[in-house]
């Protein structure tokens, strides 16, 4: 292979001794942040582990090339870096936001806000007379997840679809209502933009997100969804009910999201970046030269 990329900073450790010269590492996350929710590592010995990865971290920058998904990620590294923010493919057209129907696409964990979902869900779909439902699409990462996707879904509030192909789950954003976005305020959800949220706005569906720096700064930059509190299901789903009783504002919040990603967030411009920088690495460092 002319490069080796690497998303998953757990696979790090793997490439030790393997001589891979030409890896990239294309930082996605900020692993030391998010090890304050880890519940298999216990709380006495999290930050220890968090300053043993940041070492890490400066271990593997002296030896590969980085690509950074946001620019708040060059604080952690000591060198300049091509910075390729998260980019999605933005369709050409589709239908306008409104109906009845709430989208979820992404991981399911308790600290991205399963449970919150559902409860915002529960509310909303009581509060419309049972019209509002929500469509989930993606794996549950811990047994509370679970359980909450399974209860919601037994009680006809949730349409849990498990994890579904990226064209496939992309195509069940169109028309939505709203996208949810209901991170938790966590030190590795601050500084990077919630790639969902892009999703959303490029298929021309309003964001419900918590403010996190970089979500409430697209989304209200644009007038494109809702800003709501941390860690309140009742916010969530006024939010939504008042999206549903005014389609035409969720509709007209679609178009101003998805001309807002268009200019700044669509894949089609951002992958020159992505592969002119590869090609420098393989024009540099593949085994094959």
């Amino acid at each position: 292979h002319d490069v080796v990329l690497v998303h998953d900073p757990e696979l790090l450790p793997a490439t030790v001794g393997l001589g891979l010269r030409h890896l990239v590492w294309d930082v996605h996350e900020d692993p030391a942040g998010a090890l304050v929710v880890k519940d298999w590592l216990p709380a006495p010995v999290r930050r220890p582990v968090a300053a043993g990865w940041r070492a890490a971290e400066g271990l593997v920058e002296r030896r590969h090339p980085l690509l950074l998904a946001e620019h708040a990620y060059a604080d952690r590294f000591r060198r300049p870096h091509t910075v390729v923010p998260n980019a999605v493919r933005v369709p050409a057209d589709g239908p306008p936001a409104g109906g009845a129907r709430l989208v979820h696409v992404g991981n399911l964990t308790l600290a991205r806000g399963s449970e919150l979902m559902v409860g915002a869900a529960r509310l909303a779909h009581a509060a419309s007379d049972g019209a509002i439902t929500l469509d989930v699409i993606g794996p549950a990462r811990d047994d509370a997840s679970r359980a909450a996707m399974e209860r919601g879904a037994a009680d006809g509030v949730v349409t849990w679809h498990g994890f579904q192909p990226a064209e496939q789950a992309m195509a069940r954003l169109d028309g939505a209502l709203a996208g949810l976005s209901l991170l938790r305020d966590l030190p590795n959800y601050r500084g990077s933009m919630p790639t969902k949220v892009v999703e959303y706005l490029a298929h021309g569906v309003p964001a419900v997100t918590t403010p996190l720096p970089l979500a409430r700064e697209i989304v209200e930059q644009a007038d494109a969804g809702v800003v709501v509190p941390f860690d309140d299901p009742q916010a969530v789903a006024d939010a939504v009910l008042d999206l549903w009783r005014h389609p035409e504002r969720a509709a007209a919040m679609g178009v101003r999201g998805r001309d807002l990603v268009r200019e700044r967030y669509d894949w089609a411009k951002g992958a020159t970046a992505f592969v002119g920088a590869l090609t420098d690495v393989a024009a540099e460092r593949s085994p094959r030269r």
